[in-house]
């Protein structure tokens, strides 16, 4: 049997798996090492000097956060053409997963990205080219022609919507900041969980980080419910599949358990395996629960002055005005998640094993 026949068995869920797969270490590795950052040297970890080598926490935090979790769309698009394309699709993945990195298209820009690369390069393979040209055609072409392509829909097609919706988002958000702070902490945290860590998450943060900069010595309150948001779902997921394992895969358990670390560290990417295979079901629950922290947030008078952390901003002295709020609305939002992900979802032998699957 030929690699084309094998890939063409293969279903879209399939290869969306295969870039998920691949970048979930790099989501585990960096949330620990962002972690070990924090724990090391607290807030200052964020601050890596733009010359010189830094303290250990700031190499720590440095390493986790852009060196590695930055690589994980790229990877997950990198994978996801290699899946589809072969070892030839890499390339275009691989630049198609950066530019979703920086346009803030995210994890939803490198999975179009990968997908576009990979069926891309698989058309230009099987183009009937005399075999004294094959070589340059293999070596030149397409690896020009695919990353070309590849880039401007990217960038223009993908980059330009993302940019203008984010735009857009955060002047209505902005409107909205007049009328209830409540409604605006549940919006926000609601926006933390409900796109697969896409833009309207990075529209979520980007706009809490504002409200930071713009009084730096007050605490924020929209930064402290996003941030308690972020942390909802992938720690309600470690508790649904430890409490209700029979509703989960094997590898979903085994995914739940690491979602104990990435949560406390906010690391909200941790949820994405989750909500691309049962959305229906698990992107509900997850807003659920983030939305009940958000509004708690509020009401608990909870506020922030750094922009990240997550659990260890407890530990560290100033960082959080009633930091008992924030660990109270964090748990009862994880919890809420966890409850109505085990309500919703069925145990996992009632499923059809390619409820969602689209095969080519």
């Amino acid at each position: 049997m030929d690699a084309t026949v094998e890939i063409k068995k293969k279903s879209l869920f399939d290869y969306l798996m295969d870039g998920i797969n691949a970048m979930i270490p790099f989501i585990v590795a960096g949330g620990m090492l962002m972690a070990l950052g924090f724990a090391v040297a607290g807030a200052s970890a964020m601050n890596y000097p733009e010359e010189g080598i830094g303290t250990l926490g700031q190499v720590l935090y440095f390493v986790g956060n852009k060196m590695t979790m930055s690589l994980m769309f790229v990877v997950c698009a990198g994978f996801i053409a290699d899946s589809i394309g072969g070892r030839a699709a890499l390339l275009g993945g691989f630049v198609g997963g950066m530019i979703a990195n920086y346009n803030g298209s995210s994890f939803l820009g490198a999975v179009l990205a990968g997908f576009l690369a990979g069926v891309l390069v698989r058309q230009l393979s099987r183009i009937n080219i005399p075999e004294r040209i094959r070589g340059v055609w293999d070596i030149l072409v397409i690896p020009v022609v695919s990353t070309l392509i590849i880039g401007l829909v990217s960038v223009y097609v993908i980059g330009i919507p993302v940019s203008w919706f984010m735009n857009t988002a955060i002047g209505l958000l902005n409107r909205l900041n007049g009328a209830s702070l409540i409604v605006l902490c549940i919006v926000l945290s609601v926006m933390m969980v409900v796109d697969l860590c896409g833009p309207c998450l990075r529209v979520a943060y980007v706009f809490s980080i504002a409200t930071v900069t713009a009084s730096p010595t007050v605490p924020s309150v929209c930064m402290a419910a996003v941030i308690a948001a972020g942390m909802t779902a992938p720690l309600g997921m470690a508790i649904a599949t430890m409490l209700s394992g029979k509703r989960f895969t094997a590898e979903e358990r085994e995914q739940g358990r690491a979602c104990w670390v990435l949560g406390i560290c906010f690391i909200v990417e941790g949820v994405i395996p989750f909500e691309m295979r049962d959305p229906r079901r698990v992107i509900p629950a997850c807003c659920a629960g983030a939305g009940v922290t958000g509004a708690l947030s509020v009401l608990f008078h909870t506020g922030t002055t750094l922009v990240h952390g997550g659990a260890f901003l407890l530990l560290i002295p100033g960082a959080m005005r009633n930091p008992l709020g924030y660990a109270v609305a964090i748990i009862i939002g994880s919890v809420i998640t966890a409850v109505f992900t085990i309500m919703l979802k069925k145990d996992i032998e009632e499923e059809s094993p390619d409820e969602s699957a689209v095969h080519c």
